[in-house]
């Protein structure tokens, strides 16, 4: 009976180790401990006629228990606590680019909306409202000089007008004098999108959704 007793404080003393090498692993430690407890319950089951050397080992082992218990429970809260730092400063850090990235949007917006003279976002306010207004005979003539000319070409050229006849490409050279522009010239979904945005920056909104 004594050989039990001897091996039964050889358990202490391995979680005693167990311990003091501080196994990462919660789950491993509770299993372990499991095993042990089942096995010694056998062991105690022998001893039952040594009561006073059983109280002992029974303290013993409770206090190991409780010791590994308190030291994972302390490194898991104290591990959290790290990792929700973590999380917090992660979220701070991407609510500060999300900002950066706001206004860099909106400069650019407001650089890409201001980015057309007057005088030729003139032109593709005419085309815009003129084309949808049906109540009546609408039209916008071309005059043919330097200026105006100048002024098609770089609504064609930077994709903000093309010809209103399918599969035709717009010549500006071939544009007549006085003929209705309505007639020959349409925007593109380049430049509606231009023209809205425009608009409402105009206006102080922010930009809505353009399909």
């Amino acid at each position: 009976m004594r050989m039990y007793i001897i091996v039964g404080m050889a358990i202490v003393f391995l979680l005693g180790i167990l311990v003091g090498a501080g196994i990462p692993s919660h789950e491993i430690i509770i299993n372990y401990i499991e095993v042990l407890v089942t096995w010694y319950t056998v062991l105690l089951a022998l001893l039952v006629i040594f009561r006073s050397d059983v109280s002992i080992l029974l303290k013993a082992l409770s206090s190991k228990i409780e010791m590994i218990k308190k030291a994972t429970l302390n490194g898991n809260v104290i591990e959290f606590d790290k990792l929700a730092q973590k999380v917090n400063a992660q979220e701070e850090k991407i609510i500060d680019q999300k900002e950066a990235l706001d206004r860099q949007e909106e400069i650019i917006r407001e650089l890409v909306g201001f980015s057309m003279a007057s005088h030729i976002y003139e032109h593709m306010r005419n085309f815009y409202y003129k084309s949808r207004d049906k109540s009546e005979y609408q039209e916008y003539l071309y005059k043919k000089n330097e200026e105006f000319e100048r002024d098609m070409f770089y609504l064609r050229d930077h994709g903000f007008i093309e010809s209103i006849h399918e599969n035709d490409y717009l010549s500006v050279k071939n544009l007549k004098n006085n003929c209705n522009l309505l007639s020959e010239i349409k925007l593109t979904p380049v430049g509606v999108y231009y023209l809205e945005l425009r608009e409402e920056l105009e206006k102080g909104k922010a930009p809505s959704e353009h399909g």
